[in-house]
Parts: structure tokens; C-alpha cells; sequence
């Protein structure tokens, strides 16, 4: 064993690259939530659209669907927006330490609202359908999109910001032993 390695953080450092990182978080979540602001006009002018030409409920319920959940992710987005720039640094270590383990485990349970979210997306695309076998085909599909989409945002999350999260839960073990 090397008697000069050490498994302790530097705390004032990792507080400038997690201050850096609640930076660009927060300003990619604003952007987000600002390009859903555009779908959800564009699905508003869509049912308007749908209702004047006498489409079918079907079809309307189907935007409505995809509507709704543009809205939950704006909102979405918006809460991490404010949540991620809005940081109390000020706080005593060990609380801002354990909000920084907090906010970057990829599992919270604000997360269940992205469920939702998902879901009014499946239910806008399944509802046009008019056979089992169209349904599944598009259940299939979504599936597997929706897949690949977590194991990307788990593999970003591993490289970019689970090492954040783990020297936060290294620097709250330290200072718990003290």
C-alpha cells in the first residue's frame, strides 16, 4: 500500500467544480424547459388546428395527450432549472454535501413526474391506432426507444456525474468519522 496516496478530497476544489457543474446544469435545464415552451405553442396552434378542420376527438385527444405532457416536461425541466441555480452553498458542509448526493442521484422521486410524462406520449401515440397489432407494434417501439433513452442518460450520468456524487458521499463519510 502506498503510505502517500489518500482517499481524502479537497474539499474547497470539489466545491468550485460542483458550483461549476450546478452552472451548467442549470443553464442546460433553462434552455430545455425554453424548447418545450416552443412545443407546447406548437401542439396549442395543432388542437386549434384540429378543431376547425372537424378532426376526429380521437386525433384531438391524441394532442391534448402530447400537449399535457409537454407541459410536465417544461415543468420539469423548470424545477431543475431553479433547483440547480438556486443553490445555498452558504449552508453549513455536511447539508450542502448531502444536497449535492441528493441532486445528483440519477433515481429521485421528483422523477416519477417524468413517468407520467412518458406515458401521455404513449397514450398520444396509441390512441390513433385502430388494431391490436398496430398497438403493439407501436408499445414494441416505444419501448425500446424509451430503453435506449434511460441507458444513455444512466451511461451520462456514470461518466459526468456519478463521480460528483460519490466524493460527496466520501466527503460526508469523513466528516460523519470525525
Amino acid at each position: 500500500m502506498n503510505p502517500y496516496k489518500t482517499d481524502k478530497i479537497n474539499l474547497v476544489d470539489f466545491m468550485e467544480k460542483i458550483r461549476l457543474e450546478d452552472y451548467r446544469y442549470a443553464n442546460s435545464s433553462s434552455r430545455i424547459h425554453i424548447g418545450y415552451w416552443f412545443f407546447i405553442a406548437f401542439y396549442i396552434v395543432l388542437i386549434g388546428k384540429h378543431i376547425y378542420d372537424g378532426n376526429s376527438l380521437i386525433e384531438i385527444f391524441s394532442s391534448v395527450c402530447y400537449l399535457f405532457s409537454m407541459v410536465t416536461f417544461a415543468f420539469i425541466f423548470r424545477y431543475y432549472s431553479k433547483e440547480f441555480k438556486d443553490v445555498d452553498y452558504s449552508l453549513a458542509t455536511l447539508t450542502v454535501l448531502k444536497n449535492v448526493a441528493d441532486r445528483y442521484n440519477p433515481f429521485r422521486s421528483k422523477m416519477s413526474l417524468v413517468f407520467i410524462a412518458v406515458l401521455l406520449v404513449d397514450l398520444g401515440l396509441s390512441v390513433k391506432e385502430t388494431t391490436i397489432a398496430e398497438i403493439l407494434w407501436i408499445q414494441v417501439m416505444f419501448a425500446i426507444i424509451i430503453t435506449i433513452a434511460i441507458v444513455v442518460g444512466l451511461v451520462i450520468w456514470y461518466k459526468r456525474y456519478k463521480p460528483l456524487r460519490d466524493e460527496a458521499l466520501l466527503l460526508i463519510r469523513q466528516i460523519e468519522e470525525e
